[in-house]
């Protein structure tokens, strides 16, 4: 089994043991490497990104009550909820920020959210200049917004992923 294989199963089987189900669908988003203008992006400057095969999976099913409710399998299953009835705030937790941060930019960009349970997992290491958190942000918007039927585009999708890590 190669690496995707089992990270397709660990997120499979992360959803199900966190929600006593199968999930809808899973999503993938690779991370990158820039092979120049390392850290320009967000700087006005140029840089041209290659994707790279270590990528952050979601799996994700629907949810109750107007509440997106997040498990980190890489994280020791930490969880998050949040209301989308509510203003969403930040918390304490950098990678809850990222979903939070991702479903707030995705509805103020004109797109829906439903409530949802998704599972998070990845093999793009944490903290070394490959775009983990990039990663997370576009798959977390793209699962979001498919599961509520009004999938972004791929540019509005890194366009919210930039502003959630920014802002």
């Amino acid at each position: 089994m190669n690496h995707r294989e089992q990270l397709l199963e660990r997120v499979r089987a992360g959803f199900r043991a966190a929600y006593g189900e199968e999930p809808q669908a899973i999503f993938a988003a690779p991370g990158r490497v820039n092979l120049i203008g390392e850290h320009t992006d967000y700087n006005d400057g140029l840089v041209l990104p290659c994707a790279i095969d270590r990528e952050t999976m979601i799996a994700i099913g629907a949810g109750n009550d107007a509440r997106i409710e997040s498990v980190a399998l890489d994280l020791g299953d930490e969880r998050d909820s949040f209301s989308l009835r509510e203003p969403i705030a930040a918390t304490q937790v950098e990678w809850a920020n990222h979903v939070r941060g991702v479903s707030r930019f995705v509805m103020e960009s004109g797109h829906q959210i439903a409530p949802a349970r998704i599972a998070i997992a990845g093999n793009v290491p944490i903290g070394a200049g490959l775009s983990s958190s990039a990663s997370l942000g576009v798959v977390s918007g793209l699962a979001l917004t498919t599961l509520a039927g009004t999938a972004a585009a791929p540019e509005t999708l890194a366009q919210v992923a930039q502003r959630a890590e920014n802002e």
